[in-house]
C-alpha cells in the first residue's frame, strides 16, 4: 500500500505490510511537465502582448 503526501513539492511515499509496519519510505521530487511551461509561458506572454497593445491605444 502506498500513500503519497501531494501537498508539498517533495512528496513523501510509504509502503506498508500488513501489520502497518512502515518497510519502505522514498522521498520524489515533484517536476512540472515541459509541456504545462510551454503552456504557462505562452498564457504569459500573450497576456504581456494584450497589456502592452492596452498601454499603446491610451496614448
Amino acid at each position: 500500500m502506498y500513500w503519497h503526501l501531494s501537498c508539498k513539492l517533495i512528496k513523501q511515499i510509504y509502503e506498508y505490510d500488513a501489520q502497518r509496519n512502515i518497510i519502505n519510505k522514498q522521498s520524489v521530487i515533484i517536476t512540472p511537465e515541459p509541456a504545462t511551461l510551454l503552456l504557462l509561458g505562452a498564457g504569459l506572454l500573450g497576456l504581456g502582448f494584450l497589456v502592452r497593445r492596452k498601454i499603446r491605444s491610451l496614448n
